[in-house]
């Protein structure tokens, strides 16, 4: 186990060639000069050898053992006896597996190497695999059974082991580690209770997998590497919840000025970084959680955790009181006040705690790295890149090396600079502002040279979200290719694709190793960020594109059309091919020709998808989770039939109004006393994204040349209403204005307590922090037992920055966000998004 904080610096893959002095797999004709030093497996199906391990042997250990006897059983056909060391005199050829006397006696000694490290070497008839504590000697077993044996394990269903009764053995002498010290990928199994989800742990071992994004590793898998308490990321909210209820000014202030706490990760707030005090209370929490985890560990006989998070939440904004800017401006970043607060922390544990780090995030707006601070030799800056889709400048679809992602790797390298241990949290998938439905892409390219990039710049860490398994294209590939480079990122990756592809596809290889080809070259040819890009206007997702899809993955499933299995993996292709295009069905053949006649139609595709889907989840998911998700694809049928309306209504205009003046002495800007039965009704909302919805609200717009009056109602269960500190947290009523389609743009919100919010927006959000907007508004809510009403007035030259003028329009939309059963994002007029924030279709008012 490494002891110091130096050590975790940066580890070397030194399973290369120029430490690989001789590696030699004979089965069956091997020359006569080799045989002379060959060691013999088996023969004629029959085992030559026996496998020893040592007294005292860790569970992890006894273990590898059995995993190599298992598989040279598999290879061989033989059975392979596992016999203490002291046993083994007798035996001629014997593996020796762990701390073993007789490596110890040639210079293998497994104490000085390091937790993952491993040494497999022949010493005449024997063979040595041992390693270092916990995990070193059940990685040297995998190690050898990859490299010298051809044995792959490409998921936890699909491994690839070579059959040879026949089996020796020639000059070995590997050493090596992973290059990275924590390596993990988020599978999502969680996502869809997989039969998978938590039984995935020897598909992971061998894959040299040490972290717990999955669940974690028990004893017999050499644990994993997880966090101390209270958990891995967005930590803020876990640490503030025992400040004083009566000191506000430990919580992070708003750009608002108003001081804001956190009920979770998400926040809405988090805590001020700069105040002593705070310095304080998160010194003496982590200083609880580091002994309470050490004595329940000690306890359970597991490893202690070594790395222990103090993050920001997960939003996009930061403590904006004085003290707080000032470090941010002497910065230049708000990573400032950030590591100066996690120095004084890592500071205070560093002597008592010498095997210890303390990460943070740079993330969202804290991802510039400070001017002139320089983070402790015990922090880990764990770096969290958001792609475009999150209004960042990233691009999933590129390189980090791409000039799309220019500005993601010079901070990079700028904060390889200045830090000594660097972490990488990934994302090889595409969410949901801009991918509302599954369309084939998939980062292959990117994987190898973003993996050596993070080497080359001393990453230490990395871990990767990688979900939705059962929809997104070459899912297998991605999280096997990246367990592989993770172990060594300078090999070269095409043998590893060769390989992959010959054990997954089988009779299909070729025709799948084409259709990626094809995939891949396309996105390529696209030179520019499509991680902004909605996912039906990216330009290589064009109708010549999926009808080659289409014939590619007819072809291979034609090929391997005996091999259920194969077929298996090459029908999970066709689903984000056949959704995308589903999808996008009336835009990509709206030219086509009378005369051409296309190979299928909508409904074809959509009858495919359901069975194709509902097969994947039978061969992945557990009985429950099959039958949840049987539910869920319903709802995802229903919503895919009513994407046929959908496309007709994205084709109207967005919506229109006149609104009546009706000049009114008894109002006088008091929005209780307005005659609404002179005003314009606003009827037949949708979801924002544009689906039909069973909820009725309603507005009513009216002005007298000196406000505009808003009346919003909703017939709902208004004891179910929840109010939140954050409005828009909870359930409230959104409105929209600005003068034209883009912004600038003002923004109110109101909940059920009457409680409100009003921002100026000078860009779109994402871009920009919102000021306050002296919308000068009056506001009233009522809840009543079987609806919620709110009456609005604002003065007309609030309103937007340049005034209201009867007869010229302006752009507005209503909205309401429903959390109770479910969350329901409702609008007067709908943007085909999920968030309300999409000007170029906001309605058009017209004042009379």
């Amino acid at each position: 186990m490494l002891t110091k904080p130096h050590l975790f610096r940066k580890v070397v893959c030194r399973a290369t060639a120029a430490c690989v002095l001789v590696t030699m797999l004979c089965a069956r004709g091997a020359l006569a000069s080799e045989r002379k030093e060959a060691m013999a497996v088996a023969h004629e199906g029959n085992a030559d050898c026996v496998v020893a391990t040592a007294a005292g042997a860790t569970d992890a250990e006894t273990y590898a053992a059995k995993e190599l006897a298992d598989y040279l059983g598999k290879i061989t056909g033989a059975v392979f006896r596992i016999v203490g060391e002291g046993e083994a005199t007798s035996a001629s050829h014997r593996v020796f597996v762990g701390w073993t006397d007789f490596a110890a006696e040639h210079k293998c000694d497994a104490s000085r190497l390091g937790d993952e490290e491993w040494i497999i070497r022949t010493v005449g008839q024997g063979l040595i695999i041992t390693g270092g504590r916990p995990r070193g000697t059940l990685y040297g077993v995998y190690e050898f059974l990859e490299r010298e044996l051809d044995c792959h394990w490409l998921d936890e269903s699909t491994e690839v082991v070579p059959k040879s009764p026949d089996l020796t053995l020639g000059k070995v002498n590997r050493r090596g580690q992973p290059a990275f010290w924590m390596r993990a990928i988020s599978g999502g199994y969680y996502s869809i209770e997989s039969g998978l989800y938590g039984k995935d742990q020897p598909y992971r071992a061998r894959n040299k997998v040490n972290g717990d994004s999955s669940g974690g590793l028990g004893a017999k898998f050499g644990f994993t590497i997880g966090y101390g308490s209270p958990g891995g990321c967005h930590t803020f909210g876990d640490y503030a919840k025992k400040f004083p209820a009566d000191r506000p000014e430990y919580l992070s202030m708003n750009p608002q000025g108003k001081r804001i706490g956190a009920a979770d990760g998400s926040g809405p707030g988090g805590i001020c970084l700069m105040h002593p005090e705070v310095r304080k209370l998160v010194l003496a929490r982590l200083r609880e959680f580091i002994l309470a985890d050490r004595q329940r560990c000690a306890k359970a006989g597991t490893p202690p955790p070594r790395v222990y998070d103090i993050s920001q939440n997960d939003n996009h904004w930061m403590c904006q009181c004085p003290d707080c800017k000032a470090m941010s401006a002497r910065e230049g970043s708000e990573s400032g006040p950030v590591i100066d607060f996690i120095n004084e922390i890592a500071d205070g544990i560093r002597t008592e705690y010498p095997d210890i780090f303390v990460q943070t995030f740079a993330y969202s707006i804290t991802e510039q790295p400070p001017k002139t601070l320089r983070p402790r030799d015990n922090v880990i800056i764990r770096i969290a890149e958001l792609n475009a889709e999150w209004g960042r400048e990233s691009d999933l679809f590129h390189p980090i090396t791409h000039k799309s992602n220019r500005a993601q790797l010079q901070r990079l390298q700028g904060w390889s600079r200045i830090a000594r241990n660097l972490s990488e949290w990934d994302y090889w998938i595409q969410y949901s502002p801009n991918d509302k439905f599954p369309t084939p892409y998939a980062p292959i390219r990117c994987i190898p040279p973003d993996l050596a990039t993070f080497h080359k710049n001393h990453v230490s860490t990395i871990y990767v979200e990688c979900e939705d398994p059962e929809r997104t294209s070459f899912y297998a590939l991605k999280r096997w290719l990246g367990f592989q480079l993770m172990q060594n990122p300078r090999q070269a990756a095409e043998p590893l694709l060769k390989m992959f592809f010959a054990g997954y596809y089988g009779p299909a290889a070729a025709k799948m190793r084409e259709y990626l080809r094809f995939l891949e070259n396309s996105i390529a040819a696209v030179d520019a960020n499509m991680s902004a890009v909605k996912n039906y206007a990216r330009p290589y997702l064009t109708l010549p594109f999926y009808l080659t899809c289409e014939r590619l993955l007819d072809e291979a499933e034609a090929l391997c059309a005996s091999d259920a299995k194969a077929l298996l993996h090459v029908r999970r292709e066709r689903l984000p091919v056949d959704a995308g295009l589903y999808h996008t069905w009336t835009d990509l053949t709206l030219n086509v020709p009378a005369e051409q006649r296309l190979p299928f139609d909508r409904e074809f595709l959509l009858k495919r998808y359901e069975p194709f889907r509902l097969e994947q989840m039978a061969a992945f998911r557990t009985a429950e989770g099959f039958e949840k998700g049987r539910q869920q694809l319903a709802e995802e049928i229903g919503k895919m039939q009513d994407f046929v309306l959908l496309d007709q209504r994205k084709q109207q205009p967005p919506r229109k109004a006149s609104i009546p003046n009706a000049p009114d002495s008894a109002a006088q800007g008091d929005p209780t006393k307005v005659d609404w039965s002179k005003a314009v009704a606003l009827d037949g909302w949708l979801t924002v994204e544009g689906f039909s919805t069973d909820q009725k609200p309603t507005g009513y717009l009216i002005h007298d040349g000196a406000h505009l009056y808003v009346k919003l109602e909703h017939a709902c269960d208004a004891t179910k209403l929840e109010s939140a500190e954050q409005i828009w947290s909870g359930d409230d009523w959104e409105m929209f204005f600005a003068a034209r389609r883009q912004p600038p743009y003002r923004q109110l919100g109101i909940n059920a307590r009457g409680e409100s919010f009003a921002y100026d927006w000078e860009k779109l959000i994402g871009k920009c922090n919102p000021t306050n907007w002296a919308s000068g508004a009056r506001i009233v809510s009522r809840p009543q037992a079987d609806r919620w009403t709110v009456l609005v007035s604002i003065p007309l030259e609030n309103l937007v920055p340049v005034g209201v003028k009867q007869g010229v329009p302006l752009y507005a939309n209503f909205c309401r966000i429903m959390r109770s059963p479910t969350q329901t994002l409702l609008t007067w007029t709908p943007n085909f998004d999920n968030n309300f924030h999409v000007l170029t279709r906001l309605g058009e008012l017209r004042p009379e």
